[in-house]
């Protein structure tokens, strides 16, 4: 997927970034459906869906995300108003580094160009959990997030 320009892009130099298929749920195919159900071939993947159900030619708004995220979370019965379309990159940060995922495919994938930037972010992400070490990380004594934020004791081991 091509992406023209974004926030850590501000030469809008633009990147392609792979869309990895996966066993549990699979985004190449969630997208492929997508696209094929709203006819998109060309120009923005992410638009409106007008209250007739007719896809949009015209992108979603970063409004719009944060809205729909603030609705889901809502549903989900969590508080609405501390949520937002950031929520989804910090969940994705938070769920990797309690998997203990590697710091640089967590900055592959979310383009992030400084661990010193994806340290703080997933700090405050990792702060806010009280996970349980992964087995490979009980090894070596560590919280899963200690590979972000330097330190083995980032979170509480227990709850």
């Amino acid at each position: 997927m091509k992406i023209r320009g974004s926030k850590t892009d501000q030469e809008r130099a633009g990147a392609t970034i792979a869309i990895a298929r996966g066993d549990v749920a699979c985004p190449a195919k969630a997208l492929r459906e997508w696209l094929d159900a709203g006819g998109i071939e060309s120009g923005p993947i992410f638009r409106p869906i007008d209250k007739g159900g007719t896809v949009r030619t015209t992108r979603l708004t970063d409004r719009s995300v944060a809205n729909i995220v603030k609705a889901y979370a809502s549903r989900a019965g969590f508080d609405a108003s501390v949520f937002s379309g950031h929520s989804l990159r910090a969940g994705f940060l938070t769920s990797a580094a309690g998997k203990g995922a590697s710091i640089f495919k967590m900055m592959d994938v979310s383009r992030h160009k400084s661990v010193d930037t994806l340290r703080g972010y997933a700090t405050q992400s990792c702060s806010r959990l009280a996970l349980k070490p992964a087995a490979s990380s009980a090894r070596i004594g560590a919280s899963p997030c200690a590979a972000i934020t330097g330190s083995p004791n980032a979170i509480p081991t227990s709850p």
